[in-house]
């Protein structure tokens, strides 16, 4: 009995540490425009130091995205190829209660936000245009 307990601890102990989510964007007709495969770890409360820094890679409206770094400390990059200023992006940030902390509009391919003032957890950032709008996941350590 000892020896099972053991195997599905140590069987189970990966999907403790991690999980992957899958999420899709759709456009006003409800066609899918892009599938987004989001992987998370536990942060402060896994024993296991998470060093990875993942850069957040996406499109929308055929631009490529980069959101980075993720996990961050204090500034948050996101990087739009070929940005048209004609066309208004707006970033928002939320804590996970729904509470807006930082709303910017896009000016140029690259903007910065600083969330340093912020404590450790999870984060939405959220980019959004005429019709269309991106949620991901930011962790603040």
């Amino acid at each position: 009995m000892k020896h099972i307990l053991c195997l599905t601890l140590f069987c189970m102990t990966p999907l403790l540490i991690w999980s992957q989510n899958v999420e899709y964007q759709h456009d006003v007709a409800g066609n899918v425009k892009s599938r987004k495969v989001i992987i998370t770890t536990k942060s402060a409360q896994t024993v296991i130091p998470d060093t990875t820094v993942q850069v957040i890679r996406d499109i929308i409206d055929k631009k490529e995205i980069k959101i980075y770094p993720n996990p961050t400390t204090d500034i948050i990059n996101i990087k739009i190829n070929n940005y048209n200023p004609d066309n208004l992006l707006k970033i928002t940030f939320f804590d996970l209660s729904g509470r807006l902390l930082i709303s910017k509009m896009v000016r140029e391919e690259t903007t910065t936000l600083d969330v340093s003032p912020y404590a450790g957890g999870i984060y939405i950032l959220r980019l959004q245009g005429k019709g269309i709008y991106s949620d991901w996941r930011i962790i603040k350590r």
